[in-house]
């Protein structure tokens, strides 16, 4: 019964010492991509936003899958759904996502430098 309540307090002091010793002011530093912009130019994102924007809207997932195939222009030989307009949610999922991940979080950053 002793010998566990020597092993008990001893565990507890190591704790407490460990508790106030433990953390540092540095560890905020570990995470922090050295190569990543933090302050972006805004001319560049405006280029970026405009090739990507360029790129969604006349891109082959807007353009070839969305209308193309609709009106007949093109056909597919290996996927025909889209010919058959038979469409379902992800289909518009990587032009929405490109359009609302990348192109206004870009502009929201351009913004941001310009106030």
């Amino acid at each position: 019964m002793k010998r566990n309540k020597i092993i008990l307090i001893g565990t507890l002091a190591l704790g407490l010492a460990a508790s106030f010793t433990s953390c540092d002011d540095t560890l905020s530093d570990i995470n922090r991509n050295p190569n990543a912009t933090e302050v972006p130019d805004p001319a560049y994102l405006l280029t970026s936003t405009e090739y990507q924007s360029a790129q969604a809207y006349w891109g082959s997932t807007a353009n070839y899958n969305s209308t193309l195939l609709w009106i007949q222009h093109w056909a597919k030989i290996q996927y025909t759904e889209p010919d058959c307009y038979d469409v379902d949610n992800a289909d518009f999922t990587s032009t929405w996502n490109t359009f609302y991940s990348t192109i206004i979080s870009n502009l929201h950053s351009m913004l941001i430098a310009a106030t």
